[in-house]
């Protein structure tokens, strides 16, 4: 009885077989069973019985006292606070990694097992890790689907009050929202929607530059999902005495249209500016950032707004930045990958043998190991989970900028002539991308915090 989830047993007969009733989940009526222990447990009929069904009040059972280490005690890693969703048959499973010390747990049912609630779908899910054998406990890790990024947008024609943007569908996306960066207010407005792949913009106001990005929209529960990454388009619109549209082409100069830009006198023309970065906030102690853990006044509070404004992080949460969380290996090359872009790698596979294709840094580790920024711990390892430690991220930085040599004198006594990190430190203070921990340490062992790293990229880069 007790094998068959019984809490407690008792044999009442004192002889070779025991007499019960059962009802099994699901089943409406009770079952009444003799099994004997002379005969390999068969189960046999019952010539008669006497059930007494008392009609006490049930007493509390036991409190059952787990046993073994608590997960919620353990460090937890590997999951992205948002992933795009491709695929509604396989959804997104993202496979926490959990350290008890040393140990790195096994979640196939040895130490934890994991499922995935929700994860088919656009909106809120998340993993569930359940403890067994020598653990115990329950972990809830929420996590954000949203559709994928817009690519290629493009200005087909612009005229002084109307334009025609274009780009390239998005799986699963249900319409597409183009918003404009209002500066005053340092937001995003939505501008349009449509659920084409092209938009024809109309009551624009006539010598105006316009800062535009486009994003894909799904709906979950009621709530609109927006995708997470964007590029930004810049439309400048013409004089209001210009009749004809302007035909850009910016992307595409080969294209085929029926007007050219050379068809119109080039005194009436405002030709549309190059692509760029939008410019971080005049002033970012005026922007309110969605995350309570982001403090105005502090040292990396303008990096923050720039990194949130660019979308190069998110955020742990959708309401907390983590600004002295630590910041993985995955993290770092992939908050660099998006700063540059989110450039397409060359290659799909790797030597790595700890990542995985279905990561979300997976194209941002593919294009650091291109582009020399990163070689791995070893040979067939990225170490994705580990902390990066300030020297590594720095050292990142200074082989994204080149690996630029700098003359000027070791202030650390901390860092060590000779080190891979040495000249990347140097480098770094050269440029006033960090003054260390002190004047006199640098801690380049040290794990580099989330706060610390996108205030180094915002020195860097912004």
């Amino acid at each position: 009885m007790v094998s068959l989830g019984c809490v407690d047993a008792i044999n009442l007969d004192g002889g070779g077989s025991s007499t019960f009733m059962t009802r099994r989940s699901g089943d409406e009526e009770i079952t009444l069973r003799n099994t004997t222990s002379n005969s390999g447990g068969k189960t046999r009929a019952v010539a008669a019985t006497l059930v007494v069904v008392s009609s006490a009040v049930p007493e509390e059972p036991p409190t059952v006292t787990p046993t073994g280490t608590d997960l919620s005690t353990l460090e937890v890693s590997g999951v992205s606070p948002v992933y795009v969703l491709r695929n509604e048959t396989t959804g997104v499973c993202p496979t926490p990694v959990i350290r008890d010390g040393e140990k790195t747990l096994l979640l196939d049912g040895t130490d934890a097992v994991v499922t995935w609630e929700n994860h088919q779908h656009f909106g809120n899910a998340r993993v569930l890790v359940q403890g067994c054998g020598d653990y115990c406990g329950t972990i809830e890790i929420p996590y954000q689907l949203c559709p994928d990024k817009v690519r290629d947008v493009r200005i087909d024609r612009v005229a002084s009050s109307t334009a025609a943007l274009r780009w390239t569908a998005v799986p699963l996306a249900e319409e597409y929202v183009v918003y404009q960066y209002d500066a005053a207010s340092n937001t995003l407005l939505e501008l349009a929607k449509t659920s084409d792949t092209s938009m024809e913009l109309t009551g624009l106001t006539p010598l105006t530059t316009y800062s535009l990005c486009v994003r894909a929209r799904a709906e979950a529960d009621g709530v609109h999902v927006d995708s997470y990454s964007y590029d930004w388009v810049y439309l400048d619109t013409l004089s209001a005495q210009s009749t004809e549209d302007l035909v850009t082409n910016i992307d595409d100069p080969s294209s085929g249209d029926d007007e050219t830009p050379s068809e119109h006198p080039s005194d009436e023309l405002i030709i549309p500016s190059a692509p760029q970065k939008p410019n971080p906030p005049l002033n970012p102690e005026t922007y309110d950032l969605p995350y309570t853990g982001a403090v105005k006044g502090r040292y990396y509070y303008p990096a923050v707004v720039w990194a949130h404004i660019h979308a190069i992080t998110n955020g742990v949460t959708a309401t907390q930045f983590g600004p002295d969380s630590s910041c993985t290996r995955a993290q770092i090359v992939t908050f660099l990958w998006r700063a540059a872009g989110t450039p397409e790698p060359k290659t799909s596979t790797t030597a790595f043998r700890d990542v995985s294709a279905e990561a979300f840094y997976y194209k941002a580790m593919l294009w650091a190991v291109e582009e020399g920024v990163t070689k791995g711990t070893a040979r067939d390892a990225f170490s994705p989970n580990d902390p990066c430690t300030r020297g590594q991220a720095v050292t990142f930085l200074w082989r994204l900028a080149g690996e630029l040599q700098s003359g000027a004198e070791n202030p650390f006594t901390d860092v060590a002539a000779g080190q891979y990190y040495t000249q990347a430190v140097l480098w770094a203070v050269q440029e006033g991308v960090t003054n260390g921990m002190t004047p006199t340490a640098f801690a380049p062992y040290g794990t580099c915090t989330r706060a610390q790293i996108v205030t180094f990229l915002y020195r860097d880069l912004a």
